[in-house]
């Protein structure tokens, strides 16, 4: 049982890889600050350049590193049983795979004291608390792991591409989700193909819910402009990963529903590496 204090004001703790935002994470953010009675703070797990773009009073940098300083500073932070770790997750080992298991590793022992850390220091033990990671990653982990000292605490993560499917990782191998991917309260993957997949990794299905980034629910098409003309502008690198092909589906499927509408669609984006 959690004696808050009186009145308590929830806190959000945002934490995202880098900042600035990004783009749809700013739209999140705006929409967050306009939420009356909650402490946001952001916090970016990479050093931020000297000159972030824009400034904001909530930004924290107390979770954000360079490259020395999470090599440095991590190990000291080395709380976790390694070996169950080891045993559960990492299964077969090689030295690609161990080198990988041993940075997440000493990521998330780093992340779970520093936000331990921020709790107590700011006194949001007492306060309504949750923990949003824009990423599903170590400092996914980490908040997770804290549930247990703070069982108000509540954490939040959307899983997007490079931190869901673990084919898009050398040997197939994304360190810890086996024994960690249910530690967050929910996990929101931007795609019914990544919600298959946290399945398939381990993730219980009443914690993965399908939440897409910027598109409207099914069955709603906006009106066309005027001169029965349909303009669309899509903009994403012609990596695989992207699916392009599919966007060409759509409006295929599209044209033929619709034989009355002129589609005038533009695509913004250079070539990337397939994935």
């Amino acid at each position: 049982m959690v004696n808050f204090c009186k009145n308590p004001k929830p806190v959000l703790l945002l934490i995202n890889q880098k900042y600035p935002l990004e783009p749809f994470l700013q739209d999140e953010y705006k929409i967050l600050c306009n939420m009356e009675g909650v402490d946001i703070s952001v916090f970016p797990t990479d050093m931020p350049a000297s000159e972030p773009g824009y400034q904001t009073d909530q930004l924290d940098l107390n979770l954000a590193r360079t490259r020395l300083q999470k090599f440095v500073s991590a190990f000291k932070y080395i709380k976790l049983d390694l070996f169950d770790c080891l045993k559960e997750d990492l299964q077969p080992i090689s030295w690609g795979t161990l080198v990988k298991f041993i940075h997440a590793y000493v990521s998330v022992s780093f992340y779970t004291e520093r936000l331990r850390e921020i709790i107590l220091a700011k006194g949001y033990e007492h306060r309504p608390l949750m923990v949003y990671t824009y990423w599903f990653t170590p400092a996914s982990y980490a908040a997770g792991l804290l549930k247990h000292e703070f069982p108000h605490l509540q954490v939040i993560t959307r899983a997007h591409g490079i931190d869901l499917f673990s084919k898009r990782h050398k040997g197939g191998y994304i360190p810890l989700r086996k024994s960690m991917c249910n530690l967050p309260d929910l996990i929101f993957p931007c795609s019914a193909a990544g919600q298959k997949e946290l399945l398939t990794q381990g993730c219980k299905a009443d914690k993965t819910h399908l939440a897409y980034l910027g598109v409207p629910p099914a069955n709603e098409l906006s009106r066309a402009s005027q001169g029965n003309k349909l303009c669309l502008v899509s903009c994403s690198t012609l990596a695989k990963v992207k699916r392009i092909p599919k966007l060409v589906e759509s409006l295929a499927a599209l044209a033929e529903k619709r034989s009355d509408l002129i589609i005038d669609w533009h695509h913004v984006g250079c070539s990337g590496k397939a994935l």
